[in-house]
C-alpha cells in the first residue's frame, strides 16, 4: 500500500538545483523570448523538474535523460485518467507537441498551426499559467495521493498557489508535523516572480487596491471607437440568453515592499481600460441618480461603494504629470457634484478624452434605455453583465521601479499599444542612474513633458498636414535617426526597429547617467523636435516673433519632401545654437542669407530632378551631401565655410566639387540636372511629377516678377492655396473653351472630342497652370478663361504682374486673348527661362 506522505527528498533535491531559481528567472525573462527561444525554455524548466523527480516516476532508472523523464511524465498522467485535472491533461499534451516542434521537424500542420497562432502576451502567461498546474500537479502527487487536487486550486485560471499548499486538510496531524520536521520551509521560496489572477471588473473596482499611473506613462487616449466597441459587447451580453464570461484584456502591474502601502500598485499597462472602465460605471450611476425617478429596485452595491462611499478617490493616482485628463477624470466621478455644476466645471476640459467618452457613453447607454421599456431593470442588468461577466488577466510583476520599466518597454515593444515616441520616452528614462531615478521620478517624467509634447501642441490639432499624431511621431524619429546615422543603409519604420535604432545611434554611448544629463539630452532632443513641428505645420508663417519667420518663403521644400528633413537639421546643427530657456534656435542674422541659398540649391536640385527622373529616392544623396560637408568642415583650414555651404551645396549635387577634396561622390543619375534638361522639361513636358513642385515654382515666379532682386524676398502667404488647370482638365460640353479653338482651326477641330485630345499632351504643363488662393479649386474648373483670370487679379495685391514672352515681348500674367494652345506654349516657354535664369540662376 503507497503510503499517504512521501518524503520530502524531491524538494530538497529541487532546492539543492536552484530549481526554483530557473523557475523564477524565466518568469523574469519571458517577456526577452522570440517564441522559439520561449517554447525551448519553457520545455527547459519542465523536463529540469521532472529529472529531479524521477525517482517518483521512473525509479528503476536511475541514470536517464531529460527526454525520458519527460515521456515519463506524459505517460503518468494518461495512466492516471480521470484523477488528473483535463487542464494538467491539456497542458503537458500542448507541451509534448510544441517540445516535439522545437526538436523534431516539424510536419506541414505543425508549421500552419505556429504560423497561425503566434505567441503573444496573452499565450505567453496562458502557457506559463499551465507550467504552473502541472508544477502543482506534481507537488500534490508527491506530498499526498490522497489529497485532493481541487483543494490547490489548480483548476481555477491564473492559480497563483504554485508550490505545496499549507492547508493541513486531509493529512493527518502527525504526518503534517513530520512535514514541518522535514524543514520543509527551508525548500519552499520566498516569494513568487510573478502574480497571475483573473479579476471581474467589479471586484476590481471596489477593491482596496490603489493603483499608481507612473511618470513615464502617456495620457488616457482611448478614442470613441474603442468605447463604442466596448459598450457593444456588453449590452450583447446583457441580451444573450446565457450570458457567459468575456475576456477583457490584461492589465499589469508591479508591486514591492519599498510601496508605502501593501495595497498599492503601479499599473504598467491598463490604464486605458480602467480610466473607461470607471467612467461607464460612473455613467451608469449618473443615470440612476439624475434620470431614473422613484427608482425602486436593489442599487448595485458596486457603484454604491465607488461613488457614494467615494471608493473611487483612492482608486487611481496619476503621476504623469499629464494633469488635464486627470483633473476631469476627478470632476466626472465626483458624486458630490451636480450634473449642472459638473457641466460647467468640464467647460475647460471639454477637448479631453475623458470628457468626450464620458458624453459618448451616456449617449450610448441612453440610446439602449430608449428602446427598453423597463428601464431601471436593463440599467441594472447593464452593470451587472459589466461588473461580473467582463474579466481582466491581472499581472503582477514584484519588481523594483527600474525593474519595472524594463518591464513596461518589453510589454509595448511586443505587441502593446503605445506609440513609437512613448516607448522612446521610457528607453531614456532607463538610461538614469537607479538611484537618481528614484530620487528625481516625477521631475524626470515632468522635464520630459514640458520639453517634448506632439500631442498637446495645439498647432498640430489646426495643421490640416498633421492627421495622425502617431504617425508624426513616428516621420520625426525616422528623419532624426537618419540624420544621425548619417549613412544610407535604411532604418526600418517599425516601432520596434525605431526604437532599436534609437538606442543603438542615439543612446549608445549613455548609461547611468545623472539626472543634469538627462536634462541636457532632452534639451537636445527637443530642439529637432521644436524644428521639426515648425517646419511642416508652418506655424512659422505670418508670426514676427518666430525664429523661422525669415525663411518662411524658402522651408516649403522640406515640408513638401519629407526625405529633405535630414538637411534642414543638418542646417540647424551649422549655423544655429538651441536655446534651452526660450526653446528655440538662435541664428546670427549674418547667416541668414547663406541658409537661403543654400535652401534654395536644395530646392532646385530635388524639383529639377523629380521632373527629369520622375521621383528617384532623395534620401540616400541628401546623407551623401552631409556627410561631404561634415568631411570639408572637418579638413577647411579657412574660416569661410558657413559662408560658402550654398556654392559647395551647388558644386556637389552638380557633380562638380574638387575631385581630390573627397571621395564622397553623387551618383551620375542623381546629379541636378543641366539648364537645357530642366528647361526643356518645364516648357514641352505632358505632365508635371509633382503638384507640389508646380505651386512652389509657380510661387517662384511670380516673386521674381513683383521683385527679380532676390528670389524668396517677396511674401506671398495665401490660406488656401489651390493648382488650378486655365484649360480644364474635363471642359463641359458646347463650352466656350470648345467653340473658341474649333472656331479657329474648323479644318483640324472638328468636333470636342478633337479639341479634347489634341489637349491631352498640353493640360499638365506649366504653362496651363494658375496658383490660386481659393478654398476649392472645383468651384473654377470648368469657368471661363475670363472669369478664372479675374480670380486670379482679384486674388492678388499686385494686378500687374508682367514677363517676358519666347519674342522677348512684355506681356502681362495672362494674354489678353482666349486661352488656347498657342498661350500654353508661349507661357510654358516664359515660365522656363524664368526658372532656370532668374530664379535657381543656372550658370
Amino acid at each position: 500500500m503507497e503510503p499517504k506522505l512521501t518524503n520530502f527528498n524531491f524538494l530538497k533535491k529541487w532546492h539543492e538545483n536552484d530549481f526554483f531559481e530557473e523557475v523564477l528567472k524565466f518568469e523574469s525573462n519571458f517577456l526577452n523570448y522570440d517564441d522559439t527561444k520561449f517554447n525551448t525554455e519553457i520545455g527547459k524548466v519542465l523536463e529540469e523538474a521532472l529529472y529531479l523527480t524521477q525517482d517518483k516516476f521512473v525509479s528503476s532508472i536511475r541514470e536517464t535523460t531529460i527526454a525520458t523523464n519527460f515521456y515519463a511524465i506524459v505517460n503518468f498522467i494518461k495512466d492516471e485518467g480521470n484523477q488528473v485535472p483535463g487542464g494538467v491533461k491539456s497542458a503537458v499534451e500542448k507541451f509534448k507537441f510544441k517540445r516535439n516542434i522545437s526538436v523534431h521537424s516539424a510536419t506541414k500542420e505543425e508549421k500552419e498551426y505556429l504560423i497561425i497562432e503566434p505567441l503573444t502576451i496573452d499565450l505567453k502567461l496562458s502557457a506559463i499559467q499551465e507550467l504552473h498546474l502541472i508544477l502543482a500537479y506534481l507537488n500534490n502527487t508527491l506530498w499526498s495521493r490522497q489529497f485532493s487536487v481541487e483543494k490547490i486550486n489548480i483548476k481555477t485560471s491564473y492559480s497563483n498557489q504554485i508550490y505545496l499548499p499549507e492547508s493541513q486538510e486531509g493529512i493527518e496531524a502527525n504526518e503534517f508535523e513530520e512535514a514541518k520536521v522535514s524543514n520543509q520551509a527551508d525548500y519552499l521560496p520566498d516569494d513568487y516572480s510573478i502574480g497571475l489572477s483573473k479579476e471581474s471588473i467589479g471586484t476590481l473596482l471596489v477593491s482596496n487596491y490603489e493603483f499608481v499611473i507612473p511618470p513615464y506613462q502617456r495620457k488616457y487616449s482611448w478614442e470613441t471607437a474603442n468605447i463604442v466597441e466596448l459598450l457593444s459587447s456588453i449590452h450583447f451580453n446583457v441580451e444573450k440568453t446565457n450570458a457567459t464570461s468575456e475576456y477583457f484584456g490584461t492589465i499589469a502591474v508591479t508591486s514591492n515592499a519599498s510601496e508605502k502601502s501593501v495595497n498599492t500598485v503601479r499599473l504598467i499597462d491598463g490604464q486605458q481600460r480602467l480610466t473607461s472602465s470607471l467612467l461607464i460605471a460612473k455613467a451608469i450611476y449618473d443615470i440612476f441618480k439624475e434620470d431614473i425617478k422613484n427608482f425602486s429596485g436593489e442599487f448595485p452595491d458596486e457603484l454604491d461603494k465607488l461613488f457614494k462611499q467615494n471608493v473611487w478617490k483612492n482608486k487611481i493616482k496619476n503621476a504623469t504629470n499629464l494633469e488635464k485628463e486627470h483633473h476631469a477624470l476627478a470632476i466626472i466621478l465626483d458624486s458630490t457634484r451636480t450634473r449642472t455644476e459638473k457641466n460647467y466645471e468640464l467647460k475647460n476640459y471639454k477637448k479631453t478624452n475623458v470628457n468626450n467618452n464620458y458624453v459618448q457613453i451616456t449617449t450610448i447607454i441612453n440610446g439602449y434605455l430608449a428602446n427598453n421599456e423597463n428601464k431601471e431593470e436593463y440599467l441594472v442588468k447593464l452593470w451587472s453583465a459589466f461588473a461580473n461577466n467582463f474579466h481582466l488577466a491581472v499581472i503582477n510583476f514584484k519588481k523594483s521601479k527600474e525593474e519595472e520599466m524594463r518591464i513596461f518597454e518589453n510589454l509595448n515593444s511586443k505587441g502593446m499599444e503605445l506609440s513609437t515616441f512613448e516607448l522612446i520616452k521610457n528607453s531614456i528614462f532607463l538610461k538614469v542612474e537607479s538611484s537618481e531615478f528614484e530620487n528625481y521620478e516625477n521631475e524626470i517624467s515632468k522635464y520630459f513633458n514640458s520639453k517634448i509634447d506632439f500631442s498637446n501642441k495645439d498647432v498640430i490639432a489646426h495643421s490640416p498636414k498633421i492627421k495622425d499624431v502617431h504617425k508624426c511621431e513616428e516621420n520625426f524619429i525616422y528623419n532624426f535617426l537618419t540624420f544621425k546615422k548619417r549613412d544610407e543603409n535604411e532604418i526600418s519604420k517599425t516601432s520596434k526597429n525605431l526604437l532599436l535604432a534609437f538606442n543603438n545611434v542615439y543612446m549608445k554611448n549613455y548609461k547611468n547617467i545623472s539626472f543634469d544629463q538627462y536634462k541636457n539630452i532632452i534639451d537636445e532632443l527637443s530642439g529637432y523636435v521644436s524644428l521639426y513641428l515648425s517646419v511642416i505645420t508652418e506655424e512659422y508663417k505670418g508670426s514676427t516673433t518666430h525664429y523661422l519667420n525669415t525663411f518662411e518663403n524658402y522651408l516649403d521644400i522640406f515640408n513638401f519632401k519629407d526625405a529633405l528633413m535630414p538637411f534642414m537639421f543638418y542646417l540647424m546643427e551649422v549655423y544655429g545654437n538651441w536655446n534651452r530657456i526660450t526653446n528655440e534656435y538662435e541664428i546670427d542674422s549674418k547667416y541668414h542669407r547663406y541658409i537661403k541659398e543654400t535652401i534654395l540649391e536644395i530646392e532646385k536640385w530635388s524639383i529639377s530632378l523629380n521632373q527629369i527622373t520622375q521621383g528617384k529616392s532623395l534620401k540616400g544623396v541628401i546623407l551623401g551631401l552631409i556627410r561631404y560637408l561634415d568631411f570639408i568642415e572637418a579638413n577647411d583650414k579657412s574660416v569661410n565655410f558657413k559662408e560658402n555651404l550654398a556654392l559647395r551645396t551647388r558644386k556637389w549635387l552638380a557633380g562638380k566639387e574638387d575631385p581630390n577634396e573627397s571621395n564622397i561622390k553623387i551618383g551620375v543619375s542623381f546629379k541636378t540636372p543641366t539648364k537645357e534638361q530642366f528647361k526643356d522639361q518645364l516648357s514641352n513636358s505632358g505632365r508635371f511629377y509633382k503638384k507640389d513642385d508646380a505651386m512652389l515654382l509657380l510661387k517662384r515666379i511670380e516673386q521674381n516678377i513683383i521683385d527679380p532682386k532676390l528670389t524668396g524676398s517677396v511674401n506671398l502667404i495665401f490660406k488656401n492655396p489651390s493648382l488650378e488647370h486655365i484649360f480644364p482638365q474635363n471642359p463641359l460640353k458646347n463650352s466656350k473653351w470648345y467653340k473658341t479653338i474649333k472656331e479657329r482651326k474648323p479644318n483640324t477641330f472638328k468636333n470636342d472630342e478633337d479639341v479634347k485630345e489634341y489637349f491631352e499632351n498640353y493640360i499638365n504643363r506649366i504653362g496651363n497652370y494658375l496658383w490660386l488662393d481659393i478654398k476649392s479649386n472645383s468651384a473654377l474648373q470648368n469657368k471661363d478663361f475670363e472669369i478664372k483670370k479675374n480670380e486670379y487679379v482679384n486674388s492678388r495685391t499686385a494686378k500687374d504682374l508682367k514677363f517676358k514672352d519666347v519674342n522677348n515681348k512684355e506681356v502681362t500674367l495672362f494674354s489678353d486673348i482666349d486661352f488656347s494652345i498657342e498661350e500654353i506654349k508661349n507661357r510654358s516657354e516664359a515660365m522656363a527661362t524664368i526658372i532656370v535664369n532668374e530664379i535657381y540662376k543656372y550658370d
